[in-house]
């Protein structure tokens, strides 16, 4: 008997301390595979140098007294010289030619991706196996890259001129890794039927139909949401079984 010691009851605040480092962890390691984050890394650190050195740049050369990207984009429009319709025209046009830095940082980042990609590729074909590998649209996104995004386009929002231009294109250039992720989930989702290769060749139809506004968009907060919110084990847990059932 006097060896016999009491349970100890469990402490209230551990567990609300763990359940606080839980959630601290969800905002910079989201719940998935090493593969996926290692490639989600890799994104948003891309992502990041791209937006960070058009900011840093463009702000150098103001402080140089050298011509902004800004200016040297926006310098040769007078509004004051302009007729109606062509102010008209240039409110249609501004928007698209303010993008132009990000635009060109989204290319130089898709062609980084598709180096890799084919060195990769040529990697395996010598070695006659499937490593190494990196599953770039499999990446996943932390919680804090999302919310500074979504600050940095609320502050954009609210300014104009060139800090609105830095600004803009940032969050653009932060934008890419969302996209390239929600590409990703659209292979995952057309994986999952029997022949893929049509449902993907559908899907991507879909998307360049909207290509303009609100397929783009769309794709790119399924990219942030995807590893936060696991679409894509709540699509194969969904979608899966069906198929499997369906094609028995």
């Amino acid at each position: 008997f006097w060896r016999w010691r009491p349970a100890p009851r469990p402490h209230i605040a551990n567990t609300e301390k763990s359940g606080v480092l839980a959630k601290i962890e969800w905002m910079y390691r989201p719940n998935v595979s090493h593969d996926r984050f290692r490639s989600g890394t890799w994104l948003t650190v891309t992502a990041l140098y791209f937006g960070v050195m058009l900011a840093i740049i463009e702000l150098l050369l103001g402080g140089l007294g050298f011509e902004t990207i800004h200016h040297s984009i926006f310098g040769s429009f007078n509004i004051e010289e302009m007729t109606p319709k062509e102010v008209q025209g240039a409110q249609l046009i501004f928007p698209i030619i303010e993008l132009v830095p990000a635009g060109l940082a989204g290319f130089t980042i898709l062609w980084i991706i598709l180096s890799i990609k084919m060195c990769l590729l040529l990697i395996r074909f010598k070695r006659g196996n499937d490593q190494p590998r990196l599953a770039i649209a499999a990446g996943a996104l932390p919680v804090w890259y999302i919310l500074i995004i979504f600050c940095l386009s609320v502050v954009a929002s609210l300014l104009a001129g060139q800090e609105r231009f830095i600004l803009g294109n940032m969050v653009v250039i932060l934008a890419i890794p969302g996209l390239v992720v929600g590409l990703g989930v659209v292979h995952h989702l057309a994986g999952l039927f029997r022949f893929p290769f049509i449902a993907l060749t559908e899907l991507n139809m879909v998307i360049m139909a909207g290509l303009q506004y609100w397929s783009l968009t769309v794709l790119t907060v399924m990219g942030f949401l995807d590893a936060s919110l696991q679409i894509r084990e709540w699509l194969s847990a969904k979608l899966g079984r069906r198929m499997e059932k369906k094609y028995a």
